[in-house]
């Protein structure tokens, strides 16, 4: 058995399809969830063939001992679209905003009689050098969820951010509605892409305004969140199945200016419904109203599937008053300290400041998450 003190025998490269196999198979343990083995091979598959992941966007990485073959630890990158500003110069009002290569790494595991010996620790160092500049792009930086804690991949690099979300309980059966807060229509899939297209645009002017800290954010665009919605359509299929598929991606407010995004989890130990994103164009008129009507449309669609939870990523002190009129003043900011912890790698001249008293992430909620 080879051992993380001898590392010039290690390879990082791609694996084979039989290496992928082996890989999946081991650790669906860790992350099927409610779905067989079988199943779950079928969704790595499923979710790698999207506009987001098809033709490279999806990339799939082992650590090998050269000598004898042995996989030794393995993850996974998704390439994704970022914008980057940086502070203001020679009294810049509008500061140029960058649109970047980004990369979301996930799924790292070591096979279970290779752990303990820095294998992770080996194939993670040498994935964030190798993207920096992969497929002939240069990166902007490179970001991870960590499940386990911040020590660990601060050593690395990866530095955590702000990773806090609220939880909203949902009865066992959906509320009346009011008659008192402004209507909101259900979006479907057909109307992401048009929603996607504004929001982009309101992230590059958030980051055009003066900051005294260069900012990034993972732009919210069309092929993230179709990859989150394929995802828990697959999953729905499998766990659901007299169900359908979920139809329902997110609520809308009136006048079009303010709308959530949402996917769901069918974890058997804790189902929920994940905001992936909050979006508002409009002002301060009419916004509280909206906020409670769109969170009350989430927990009734939460208690149609069955979900216990509606789990927001991150929340403004606004949304968190809306929650707390929607379901309770016993709605309170969690911080994570273990679990989904936002962890951010610079590249390029920011390098050096990857912290959070260095850069600030933007928008840093679920829709960023792989």
């Amino acid at each position: 058995m080879p051992t993380a003190t001898s590392p010039p025998n290690f390879v990082l490269r791609h694996p084979t399809p039989d290496e992928l196999t082996y890989i999946r198979t081991l650790h669906a343990a860790c992350w099927a969830g409610p779905l067989t083995v079988s199943q779950y091979l079928s969704r790595e598959v499923h979710i790698a063939s999207t506009p987001l992941t098809r033709n490279g966007g999806l990339a799939q990485w082992v650590l090998v001992d050269s000598l004898s073959g042995q996989v030794l630890a393995s993850c996974e990158t998704i390439r994704k679209v970022a914008a980057m500003s940086n502070p203001p110069i020679d009294g810049q009002k509008v500061v140029p905003v960058e649109e970047v290569v980004a990369h979301g790494i996930g799924s790292v595991f070591t096979p279970p009689e290779c752990r303990g010996k820095g294998y992770a620790r080996i194939m993670l160092t040498l994935l964030g050098e190798r993207l920096k500049y992969h497929n002939g792009e240069a990166a902007g930086f490179s970001a991870l969820y960590s499940d386990i804690g911040k020590e660990f991949y601060t050593k690395l690099g990866w530095l955590p951010h702000r990773s806090s979300h609220i939880d909203i309980p949902v009865p066992s059966v959906p509320a009346s509605p009011t008659t008192n807060t402004p209507h909101v229509e259900p979006l479907y899939h057909g109307d992401i892409a048009s929603l996607c297209a504004l929001d982009i645009a309101a992230v590059k002017a958030k980051l055009s305004t003066c900051n005294p800290k260069p900012r990034i954010a993972f732009l919210p665009d069309h092929e993230t969140i179709d990859w989150h919605h394929n995802r828990e359509e697959f999953i729905a299929s499998c766990v659901r199945p007299t169900s359908g598929v979920p139809k329902v991606k997110g609520a809308i407010a009136r006048d079009g200016l303010r709308w959530i995004m949402w996917g769901r989890d069918f974890n058997l130990d804790d189902p929920k419904l994940y905001i992936l994103r909050v979006v508002n164009l409009g002002d301060q008129v009419g916004l509280a109203a909206d906020m409670d009507a769109m969170l009350r449309a989430a927990v009734d669609e939460a208690a149609k599937w069955g979900l216990k939870k509606v789990c927001v990523w991150n929340p403004d002190q606004g949304l968190v008053e809306s929650a707390k009129r929607v379901a309770g003043s016993e709605v309170q900011v969690e911080d994570r300290e273990m679990d989904s912890i936002a962890s951010l790698m610079m590249y390029g001249e920011a390098k050096a400041g990857s912290g959070v008293e260095d850069v600030e992430w933007v928008f840093n909620e679920k829709f960023g998450w792989c």
